[in-house]
């Protein structure tokens, strides 16, 4: 499924490739291994409705792979090596000229296999602890527990690195270096069970910490392939050690005609940022400066967590911390005039919380009027002209009314983070901890927290007000079309409930602009502009049927009838992935005349094609306060009355479905214009030839 943010339409066709053979490179000839993976998606082709092709993939330096599978043994296929990234390779337009997109590896390639790399390693910390119990639900006699805290899990990563950007008469190069920042502390990780390696990783171990294994962009340089001159380079500064991490210091530019270097210097808070994996987290993810909860807590229960150290405790330590969010922020650009541009942030806030039940979405008060939430926003943008002591700025306010002085936040937060869940009937108790989330939060875009209203104010007072789509606007999401519940146990009470569950999401309609207002500095509205999108019933029956499926063990197998009865929980959700594209189909400009308290109002109303014709916008009227009226009319390949046309059939068959064949505006009801695009057949291409 291919889902954008606006109405275009996709074709798409892949490709499978069988025994593809990776080389991998061990640092030491006997760790060298060719890894032959049976069958992986190659790569893809999308068309879009112009007839454009973007190809990913289809090259075996543009496959970026890993193999995550820590702790199992693979089989035969090599099943845990997946291609993570299909690169961009190509770009192919409808006059036969193309953009080629190539890419390395930084080994010498070997005959005989696809791909020759190194493999890098991440390291991801996991926090994971299972306990039951068989004292009525109190939770204080053990019968079982699993606890594995602050473990470190590797991901081994095969990574590919843009080498040139060609076209007909320029060619891009990219040149990097090995860089000499922070790398992954991987003291306690388990490098044994990476497996599928046919070698032991002991070996390995010393050979990889002796290395560096991260690149750095050092420059591009841009040449025109009829004179191989040299016309434009790049090139990047970093502060770069050892103990830290990467950071942009400057960016120089210079071409062919410049006398004068061209540099842009980068400033941050000094504020230094922890190493990898120091689980100083906040609930999503941001630096908080809070110790890891287990190296600062003691353990109730006889070297054991409680469950209510888990519940009510651990929570406290991934609360968010605004100082800490500061550090390495972008704090001032400097550009090569010597103006220069300041940025000042806040932390994000909220007043509302969306709240998940077996029933309905609901929207609660949030703790506060404004309470912390992670991750920052802009503040204040500030720049300053050549040597100007004097500042041009912007000031961004996101509160609900700022016109009347309601100060209190617009933002709305996704779901409140679970670490916990817990079943339990009237005689045994169970519950899972994991440091990470244990709920599906109602996030938009991948934000956790979004704004309904937002303020731009000017340097000289006068503001716009920026309203968009969000859960308290009518576009809160829609529980799962069904739930199930089934376990052996009758009796079991599971406190998550549907949380964990995945729904039927409106994501793809929130964070529209609904209302843009201008005001002088004056408060007095000068003028505003309302939106207006498809919001039509029948638009969710575009959506694609999906399945939840979550299992719960509870108890040991192997304990079965003796300490804790073996019991499993299974909650199902058959939910729907909307598919329906959300156009705009009515604009509302009005602009205030204050001299006489009058206003003009224009209206644009969009009419768009069904499903079977891809909802191309067919018709744009526009209506004015002096009654006047424009129409105009969109004809397309796939409409009935374009059935004719020459070569019609060919667009079709290339996705050539959202060009415009004939346009026709009427003002008043009278044709006042007519336009028509002619295509005509070559012998491997279809050329434009505007005939008017």
């Amino acid at each position: 499924v291919v889902k954008a943010n606006q109405n275009i339409d996709i074709k798409i066709t892949d490709e499978l490739k069988s025994d593809f053979k990776l080389r991998e490179i061990g640092y030491k000839t006997i760790n060298n291994k060719t890894f032959s993976i049976k069958r992986i998606i190659y790569g893809f082709t999308l068309t879009t409705d112009d007839g454009t092709q973007y190809v990913f993939g289809k090259n075996p330096q543009a496959l970026e792979f890993s193999a995550s599978n820590n702790g199992s043994i693979p089989d035969d296929y090599l099943t845990n090596f997946i291609v993570k990234t299909w690169y961009l390779t190509e770009i192919k337009f409808l006059n036969k000229k193309k953009i080629s997109f190539s890419y390395k590896t930084h080994e010498n390639p070997l005959a005989g296999v696809n791909q020759t790399n190194k493999s890098v390693f991440k390291v991801y910390s996991s926090s994971d602890y299972l306990k039951y119990s068989v004292d009525g639900g109190g939770g204080n006699t053990l019968a079982n527990q699993n606890q594995n805290l602050n473990i470190k899990v590797l991901e081994r990563l095969y990574l590919v690195y843009l080498d040139k950007i060609i076209t007909d008469d320029t060619e891009i190069t990219f040149n990097s270096s090995l860089s000499n920042d922070l790398d992954y502390d991987f003291v306690g990780a388990n490098w044994e069970n990476c497996v599928g390696t046919d070698y032991s990783m002991k070996y390995f171990l010393p050979d990889y910490l002796a290395n560096r294994h991260w690149y750095k962009l050092n420059n591009f340089t841009v040449k025109n392939k009829l004179t191989s001159d040299q016309v434009y380079k790049t090139s990047f500064n970093f502060i770069e050690n050892s103990s830290s991490r990467l950071f942009l210091s400057s960016i120089d530019e210079s071409g062919t005609y410049d006398l004068i270097k061209k540099t842009h210097l980068f400033e941050y808070n000094s504020s230094q940022l922890p190493p990898y994996n120091s689980n100083k987290i906040d609930h999503w993810g941001f630096y908080n400066n809070v110790n890891s909860f287990f190296l600062s807590n003691t353990p109730a229960n006889s070297g054991i967590f409680s469950h209510d150290q888990f519940l009510n405790q651990y929570p406290n330590s991934r609360k968010p911390n605004f100082q800490a969010m500061l550090a390495g922020t972008l704090t001032k650009i400097t550009y090569p005039t010597k103006g220069y541009t300041t940025f000042l942030y806040e932390a994000n806030d909220f007043s509302k919380v969306v709240e998940k039940t077996n029933t309905s979405f609901t929207l609660n008060n949030a703790n506060i009027a404004n309470e912390m939430a992670g991750g920052l926003r802009i503040k204040k943008v500030s720049s300053y002209p050549d040597y100007s002591p004097n500042a041009l700025t912007k000031e961004y306010f996101y509160c609900k009314d700022y016109k009347n002085n309601d100060f209190s936040s617009s933002g709305i937060l996704s779901g409140r983070p679970v670490y916990v869940e817990t079943v339990l009937n009237q005689s045994n108790f169970f519950f899972k901890f994991s440091n990470n989330l244990l709920v599906n939060l109602n996030d938009t875009n991948g934000n956790h927290l979004t704004y309904s209203n937002v303020i731009e104010k000017n340097q000289d007072g006068s503001f716009i007000e920026y309203t968009y789509s969000n859960h308290d606007n009518g576009f809160m999401d829609n529980l799962a079309s069904n739930y199930k519940f089934a376990s052996n146990d009758e009796n079991l009470l599971v406190s998550t409930g549907v949380t964990k569950l995945h729904f039927n999401s409106l994501v793809s309609e929130r964070g529209k602009l609904l209302f843009e207002k201008k005001y002088n500095l004056g408060n007095k509205l000068v003028e505003e502009n309302n939106f207006f999108y498809n919001d039509e019933a029948p638009r969710l029956v575009d959506n694609i049927r999906s399945l939840d499926f979550n299992l719960i063990y509870i108890g040991d197998p192997s304990q079965r009838g003796s300490i804790l009865p073996f019991t499993i929980v299974i909650k199902l959700a058959a939910y729907v992935n909307y598919s329906h594209q959300t156009f705009l189909k009515r604009k509302e400009n009005r602009v205030y005349d204050l001299t006489n308290n009058s206003n003009i109002l224009t209206v644009n109303n969009f009419t768009y094609s069904n499903f079977n014709n891809h909802h191309h916008l067919k018709e744009e009227i526009m209506l004015n306060s002096a009654d006047s009226n424009i129409l105009k009319k969109y004809f397309y390949p796939l409409d009935q009355d374009m059935v004719n046309e020459p070569f019609v059939n060919d667009l079709i068959t290339k996705n050539i479905v959202g060009s415009v064949l004939k346009t026709e505006v009427y003002k008043n009801n009278s044709l006042i214009f007519s336009e028509n695009t002619k295509y005509g057949s070559f012998p491997s291409t279809i050329a434009l030839d505007p005939m008017f």
